[in-house]
């Protein structure tokens, strides 16, 4: 009798876990559409921080979110402190534009829930009427909640510029002086 009752509860141990929907994996095609939904995600976050909206920028992010700084006392967990440090970084620079990204590296898990993305880009900041023209290079976490990409962590480094800005991308004033012509 117990090795029925046994038999029987292994079968339905099985069956049960049979029936549970398998995740698809996706296409080449899709796996494509879904790396450029991420790029979206990044340069919708560029394009608010860069405007300093708060709110906009809060879309692009996770429930949860984690950013690492450039040292080991700066790891961001909440959305104040986030929201502290985004503030402190607004009213340090006059003006923040992100660059467009360049050498992407997108790597995603099969069924497109979870991707990351490595790319670099030139910045340029000004802080007291001085325009700095950096490149840096960034690595964000994005997790697919409820069919949207929504960053849950990020690092974002200075690179050395002195060998790696392109020639191709002009500084901040030279851009301005150009588009005043």
């Amino acid at each position: 009798m117990k090795s029925i009752l046994l038999a029987i509860a292994t079968a339905s141990i099985i069956l049960l876990a049979s029936c549970k929907p398998q995740q698809e994996f996706l296409s080449q095609e899709q796996i494509n559409k879904e790396k450029d939904a991420v790029q979206n995600v990044i340069k919708s976050y560029n394009d608010a921080a860069e405007a300093k909206n708060f709110s906009k920028v809060v879309e692009t992010l996770a429930a949860e979110v984690k950013f690492f700084g450039t040292d080991s006392a700066e790891i961001i967990t909440t959305f104040p402190e986030y929201k502290e440090a985004m503030e402190a970084q607004w009213d340090e620079y006059e003006k923040i534009s992100y660059g467009e990204l360049q050498d992407v590296f997108i790597d995603m898990d099969p069924h497109g829930q979870i991707a990351t993305i490595m790319y670099g880009m030139s910045l340029d900041l000004v802080k007291h009427g001085i325009h700095e023209h950096v490149y840096v290079r960034v690595q964000r976490t994005l997790k697919k909640q409820k069919g949207t990409w929504l960053i849950y962590s990020g690092i974002m480094g200075l690179a050395n510029n002195e060998k790696i800005i392109p020639d191709s991308i002009p500084p901040v004033e030279e851009t301005e002086q150009e588009e005043s012509k």
